[in-house]
């Protein structure tokens, strides 16, 4: 086991300028693997859920616990992404396969009592592969009118 922390707390920022958050943590299934954050490059840091060699299996529960809900996909052709990025360059590309992960992780946002500044806001990608979702932040505003996230580790 790595010294890596159980949450990853991700800020949500509302078309209107309202914030609200998000807690993320390990599913009970996948307490034996920390969260992982790491820098992909100088542009990204990605927070991953379960590791690819795990992840990588069709027919698996997956997926991560978000304010106290558990939200789970089965993967259904081994595609081992389980994680979400957050690219410090601004938006990069649009893509939405706007289901399952990336919706029910919005739709446990709680109302933020913190304000974060608009500068920490940025492009998110979610990717959880193998049937659970493939969306970036562009297109949240359609469904529940999000703009985009930022993170912070505890």
């Amino acid at each position: 086991m790595r010294d890596e922390p159980d949450t990853a707390m991700a800020y949500l920022r509302h078309t209107g300028g309202t914030q609200y958050f998000t807690e993320m943590q390990q599913l009970a299934a996948f307490s034996a693997y920390d969260i992982d954050v790491s820098d992909v490059d100088s542009t990204k840091l990605r927070i991953t859920f379960v590791p690819r060699t795990v992840a990588a299996v069709a027919g698996a529960t997956q997926g991560f616990n978000s304010n106290g809900t558990n939200l789970t996909f089965t993967n259904c052709d081994g595609n081992p992404n389980s994680y979400i990025e957050f690219w410090a360059t601004g938006q990069s590309y649009t893509f939405n396969s706007d289901y399952s992960m990336s919706v029910w992780w919005r739709d446990t946002k709680l109302a933020s009592s913190t304000t974060v500044p608009a500068d920490y806001f940025t492009f998110t990608a979610v990717h959880f592969g193998g049937c659970g979702t493939h969306s970036t932040s562009p297109a949240w505003a359609a469904y529940d009118g999000m703009r985009d996230a930022a993170v912070a580790i505890r």
